[in-house]
């Protein structure tokens, strides 16, 4: 006999939520607090910092060869595409397209851009338009294939890749004290190495990152993590991670870290552990990553800013258009 009335199915996720809307009317009191000096703001970015490269689980101690590979070339006008094959780690391939201006003197400045969650990864036309785009202006653009996306598939019988794949294969990596956002992580510090190893890439300048829906996930935790990142910009990802909880909840396991609740770490955060490098929150009005909470993070994040004594370095992008 079932003994719980209808909807009882809701009360963990419902008690769930509670917890954490108490953690995070906690951070958001620690916040004031921090944004009252830019001493106590920097002090609570570095804090932020050494939590969540605690919690991101072990990467590797060593950056082994690339063993990089160009398997085919494709020429436009102005700029050309080259079919990349690197290892990020040993026998663990990426996939990715590396877009190079033909037109103007090199070396150039350098762009990563992470893919969102599309089955076909740096095939699809949103971002081949994007990086040929940065190429026609100047830019050596380089579009990887995340974990179980484009030309890779770590689970072959699964039923669809990207999302689902991400939370089945998140589950086996925390078991084992690693996770799929350090795994993404490292592929993406591993495609700026390559990046920076091209002759027509000038290294000597920062390189710029930026990505749509999982790509701006990508973005978000790389871009405190690798101090080679300059000019960030994550696109329809970035809003209050309450609040995400409340609407289309915490996603798949590319999303989320253990205890980022418990420590009161929220998606803006990310801005705080590297600020004030510029970071621009990119958005999309009528995206189901509600553009009212995007709008309140990017706001928190240009009062940090303003504290630091940078507030041009920030701010919010928005179009009136759908994810």
């Amino acid at each position: 006999m079932n003994v719980l009335t209808e909807g009882s199915d809701k009360l963990l996720y419902e008690w769930l939520l509670r917890q954490s809307g108490k953690l995070y009317a906690k951070r958001a009191a620690e916040v004031e607090a921090a944004l009252q000096s830019p001493e106590a703001s920097r002090e609570r970015g570095a804090r932020l910092l050494r939590n969540y490269r605690r919690i991101i689980g072990e990467l590797p101690g060593e950056k082994t060869p690339l063993n990089a590979k160009v398997t085919g070339v494709v020429e436009f006008e102005g700029y050309r595409v080259e079919k990349v094959i690197f290892e990020s780690r040993p026998d663990h391939h990426v996939t990715a397209a590396l877009y190079i201006p033909t037109a103007g003197r090199g070396p150039f400045p350098a762009v990563a851009m992470a893919c969102g969650h599309s089955a076909t990864g740096k095939a699809e036309a949103a971002y081949q338009s994007a990086c040929a785009l940065l190429a026609l202006n100047g830019f050596v653009a380089l579009n990887y294939d995340p974990i179980s996306q484009g030309e890779r598939h770590q689970l072959l019988k699964a039923p669809r890749n990207g999302t689902t794949t991400h939370c089945m294969l998140n589950v086996g990596s925390l078991l084992v004290g690693r996770s799929i956002v350090g795994y993404e992580a490292w592929d993406g510090i591993r495609s700026i190495d390559y990046l920076l190893s091209r002759d027509e890439v000038d290294e000597t300048k920062p390189v710029g990152m930026t990505g749509n829906s999982g790509g701006g996930t990508q973005t978000t935790f790389l871009m405190a993590l690798d101090e080679r990142i300059g000019p960030a910009a994550p696109s329809c990802y970035t809003m209050r991670k309450q609040r995400k909880y409340e609407t289309i909840g915490p996603a798949d396991g590319c999303q989320h870290l253990p205890d980022e609740v418990a420590l009161g770490i929220d998606m803006i955060d990310y801005t705080w552990m590297r600020a004030p490098k510029p970071t621009l929150v990119l958005a999309a009005e009528k995206d189901f990553f509600e553009f009212t909470s995007t709008r309140d993070a990017a706001a928190e994040a240009s009062r940090l800013y303003a504290v630091l004594g940078e507030p041009e370095k920030t701010g919010l992008p928005a179009y009136d258009g759908k994810h």
